[in-house]
């Protein structure tokens, strides 16, 4: 029987406390790297993140799939996208990063989509378009909008413009906490400094920090910003360091071996207060 949840933060602790972990594994396959063995198409794609998925498994919290590392390869990348989905294992987080947002009935026809048809638990939009934009998103009790709020992208632009003495990501950040208790942040490891201001601003809100690995995100400093001030959730995401830990044969015990030191290092930088509070190691 699927388990049914008041809200994402009941989903996610109760996740949480079954799996000790906060890695969520980025799925973002290129073909142009899929290891010797493995055709270099959609097909390959889905083979190749069955077996990451099992392997990283044990060590991860969930998965985030980018959508546009599906979405390059058209109709096929679709199917494989559907059929990656299928693989996260019950119990396992399922994170869309898709990063929507629009207006009116587009935004239902996305939330549709990613919600219902996919049934994925969680998704990443952009707050351009307010409120109105993101309520067919917000609406849905049992599952979480992380809002692009300070991203690992070095150039942010727009994020950090001052309004009022203050970077707008923070007015962003404080913003889309007050629409709804099931919105979460994305903001990257890559600024440390953003992720102490937005958790200490929003203590319970859930995070999910990008960047770490080859982006260049110290993983342990992101860990104690994101995580230790007022016990708030995060979500720690690595990607292409677990995807891309071996490109022979051995792909996924390399995978598993990597997810397994970065859930550790997680486990240790959260000096073992993890999203549920426990004294126990994640």
């Amino acid at each position: 029987m699927t388990r049914r949840y008041a809200n994402f933060a009941e989903r996610l602790d109760f996740v949480h406390s079954s799996r000790r972990s906060l890695l969520l594994v980025g799925l973002d396959p290129l073909v142009e790297r899929l290891p010797a063995g493995l055709s270099r198409d959609a097909s390959g794609v889905t083979r190749f993140l069955r077996e990451i998925i099992e392997a990283c498994s044990p060590y991860a919290i969930g998965f985030k799939t980018n959508f546009a590392f599906f979405e390059r390869l058209g109709a096929p990348g679709w199917r494989a996208l559907e059929q990656t989905r299928r693989a996260i294992p019950e119990g396992h987080l399922a994170v869309a990063d898709a990063k929507r947002g629009d207006i009116g009935d587009s935004s239902e026809m996305y939330a549709q989509a990613i919600f219902d048809a996919m049934d994925f638990h969680a998704v990443t939009v952009s707050p351009w378009t307010g409120k109105e934009g993101l309520f067919p998103f917000l609406q849905r009790a049992d599952r979480c909008s992380f809002v692009l709020c300070r991203t690992s992208n070095r150039d942010p632009s727009f994020q950090e413009i001052t309004v009022d003495g203050r970077p707008l990501y923070e007015i962003v950040a404080e913003t889309a906490a007050a629409w709804s208790q099931n919105v979460g942040l994305v903001v990257g490891a890559t600024d440390v400094e953003a992720l102490r201001r937005v958790r200490a601003g929003l203590p319970d809100t859930a995070l999910l920090v990008p960047g770490v690995g080859v982006q260049g995100g110290d993983l342990r400093s992101a860990v104690r910003a994101s995580v230790d001030s007022g016990g708030g959730k995060a979500l720690i995401s690595a990607s292409r360091s677990i995807l891309y830990a071996s490109d022979g044969s051995d792909f996924a015990q390399a995978a598993a071996m990597e997810a397994e030191r970065i859930a550790d290092v997680i486990s240790e930088a959260a000096g073992q207060h993890t999203v549920s509070g426990s004294s126990q190691p994640a």
